[in-house]
């Protein structure tokens, strides 16, 4: 990261969030970008006037639920960011926005622009144009990608059979067809390259990378599947379209903003904790929910508080979400 003095837009930014959870998954690698291009500072769990201060709302634990979270969103849900503007004006009002879509849509306006590909040259209709593409193939993405890894990893736990029929062939023609369309008309308007927009990360790359990687993951370690190996009779245009979002993702995971918060994070909240190994470690995933709150501090755990050998995004990923059936099931 670079040393050069930080712009601050913000006086104050309080991010409240969810590890675990896709969706605030987005809102963290926006704001790592942020981080990254040297736009924000980095995270506290300390409130401070001029730090980014990380709240974790855990879902397993019912936070959402509380009325002083309510009291923020009333919606109870994460992702969701209260700050403060650097405007000069005193103010002390507090802003407040959520959905991972919109918050990221509106650092990408008011911190890191380069997470569209749009450039002085572009005219008015050219720049309109790429951010319709975003949008359009993000829209689709939700509809037709984001529902498959719930209908995988909820409810009843489906056969290898029922997933190589009802998700891993679905989702390869979704993926198909977001390929051969949709990657194809983006890197028409800017460029070839690693990521949807050719050369240029953008918030799409980081909309798709939480679900993809979550899908790829779970798909690998519980049914031996591979989610970028035509299945089937899968056709020539599939494995094609499927080779090319393989090295798509990649390429994205390889990035530092994507490290940073998933598989080589620089701090890990303190949720699926568990005491049988006397360290708050968020592999454990034995501890029930007394022994949850019981270990559960406020803030975050830096690599300084925890072993980093103990920590595996992967088994992170796909415990946790049969911890979350499991809880569902016993809901029911």
């Amino acid at each position: 990261m670079s040393s050069a003095p930080v712009k601050k837009v913000f006086s104050s930014l309080q991010f409240y969030t969810y590890f675990f959870c896709p969706y605030a998954h987005r809102s963290l690698i926006a704001l790592i970008e942020a981080q990254l291009a040297n736009k924000l500072d980095a995270f506290s769990s300390d409130q401070q006037a001029t730090a980014i201060t990380y709240h974790e709302v855990d879902l397993y634990l019912n936070e959402q639920l509380t009325d002083s979270f309510k009291s923020i969103n009333p919606q109870g849900k994460v992702p969701t960011i209260r700050f403060k503007l650097n405007d000069g004006s005193n103010s002390e009002q507090e802003l407040i926005i959520n959905e991972s879509l919109v918050i990221n849509d509106f650092l990408q306006e008011v911190l890191i622009p380069e997470l569209l590909p749009i450039n002085s040259n572009d005219g008015q209709a050219e720049s309109a144009y790429k951010k319709s593409l975003a949008k359009i193939w993000i829209s689709y993405f939700d509809s037709n990608v984001n529902s498959l890894l719930f209908k995988l990893v909820f409810g009843e736990e489906p056969s290898l059979e029922k997933v190589k029929a009802e998700i891993l062939t679905p989702i390869q023609d979704k993926l198909t067809f977001l390929v051969r369309n949709g990657f194809s008309a983006a890197r028409k308007a800017v460029s070839e390259g690693p990521y949807f927009f050719g050369n240029h990360f953008s918030l799409v790359d980081i909309a798709y990378f939480p679900f993809v990687t979550r899908l790829e993951i779970i798909l690998r370690h519980k049914y031996g599947l591979n989610l970028f190996e035509p299945f089937g009779n899968a056709s020539q245009q599939t494995a094609d379209a499927l080779k090319l979002f393989s090295a798509w993702y990649e390429n994205v995971k390889a990035r530092e903003s994507i490290q940073r918060s998933s598989f080589k994070p620089l701090f890990v909240p303190v949720t699926f904790t568990s005491n049988e190994l006397k360290k708050q470690s968020v592999s454990g995933f034995n501890a029930d929910i007394k022994e949850l709150k019981e270990l559960r501090k406020p803030g975050v755990i830096s690599q300084d508080e925890f072993d980093t050998k103990f920590f595996d995004y992967e088994k992170y990923v796909v415990l946790g979400f049969d911890l979350l059936r499991k809880r569902e099931q016993q809901r029911k």
